[in-house]
């Protein structure tokens, strides 16, 4: 169980080389392609980076395909805001990797406001969520787009959106978390850092 310095380079350098691949992945990965269109981009770019090969079978699972833990990569077609998870792995010098991530191809504004509309409805705040996720940010303090269930801009990498999902219990009380995020090529940056945890101020 305990790795020997020599293991833990090989295995970092495993590890380094899945980063790369999954970074590669991200720029070229489009609505129209197939979950076998990836799998094979993620062989290949494996192979060019210097990796003795796959330390397991590729999972590429698009849309409903996501709900199968061990999903193979299938013909199915991704389509623009679907959910796309991948777990894969290679190994280097006879070491292994093992990596999972979940993005968003092409994902609009509404799709965003629907997650989090989702998430507090589950959570049983569903009717004190009574505004939009969020809005543009920039010279104006509201700009377009709008994070909202009416919006179905497509987010693009350079703007710069709020989220502020809010949950308001009339004669109690309400509590808002928002947040400025970049979104970039590879997925979004927090421009807002501080920790979103609730702080009891003495």
């Amino acid at each position: 169980m305990i790795k020997t310095e020599k293991e833990i380079l090989r295995m970092s350098q495993a590890a380094k080389i899945t980063d790369q691949v999954y970074q590669k992945l991200l720029k070229v990965v489009r609505p129209g392609m197939s979950e076998k269109d990836l799998a094979k981009i993620i062989r290949n770019s494996f192979e060019e980076l210097g990796a003795d090969g796959l330390s397991f079978d590729t999972i590429v699972a698009s849309g409903e395909n996501g709900a199968l833990p061990h999903a193979q990569p299938s013909n199915k077609i991704i389509r623009e805001g679907e959910l796309i998870t991948v777990d894969f792995g290679c190994k280097y010098q006879g070491y292994c990797s093992d990596f999972t991530r979940t993005f968003a191809v092409g994902i609009k504004c509404s799709e965003i406001d629907q997650i989090v509309r989702d998430y507090i409805q589950q959570k049983g705040y569903g009717e004190y969520f009574i505004h939009s996720t969020g809005h543009g940010l920039g010279i104006e303090v509201h700009e377009e787009p709008s994070i909202s269930l009416r919006d179905g801009t497509i987010l693009q990498p350079g703007m710069i959106i709020t989220i502020e999902p809010g949950i308001y219990i009339p004669d109690l009380g309400g509590v808002r978390i928002e947040d400025d995020i970049l979104i970039t090529k590879t997925g979004y940056e927090l421009l807002t850092k501080s920790p979103r945890e609730l702080i009891v101020v003495k």
